[in-house]
């Protein structure tokens, strides 16, 4: 098996253990690329972790291949549906429901971003920015 597919499966099922009696949410970090659906209009599907939560480093680049129907995907300053409060420092095509979304993180980006679904607020998540 390829190494880096391998170290992309050794992230993402390292991200998904919880410890007893805290927070359950799962996390993925040192993957840069994402293949995002929906689970009907509950979940954001990530790589196949629904709504992980995110470390992101500043000026990494990120990219979302989004398939959502009628789920706009949005990177956001708050956390909730609606489209205002878009974050689109750095964001190609914030709000799609079928394409690419580029997010190269400013230097400048706050602590905490969001991603949300601009309709069902339980489509979401963190994105902890670092350098």
């Amino acid at each position: 098996m390829n190494k880096m597919l391998v170290l992309i499966m050794l992230v993402i099922v390292a991200g998904c253990g919880s410890d007893s009696g805290s927070d359950t949410t799962p996390t993925i970090t040192d993957v840069t690329s994402f293949t995002v659906s929906n689970n009907g209009a509950t979940d954001y599907v990530f790589n196949g972790v629904n709504d992980p939560d995110f470390t992101f480093k500043r000026g990494t680049t990120y990219t979302f291949t989004i398939n959502t129907p009628g789920h706009p995907f949005f990177i956001k300053s708050i956390q909730g549906a609606g489209a205002g409060n878009a974050f689109n420092d750095g964001v190609t095509n914030n709000g799609i429901t079928a394409g690419t979304i580029t997010f190269i993180v400013p230097l400048t980006a706050p602590n905490t971003l969001f991603y949300n679904c601009s309709v069902h607020g339980s489509m979401t998540g963190t994105i902890n920015i670092i350098n």
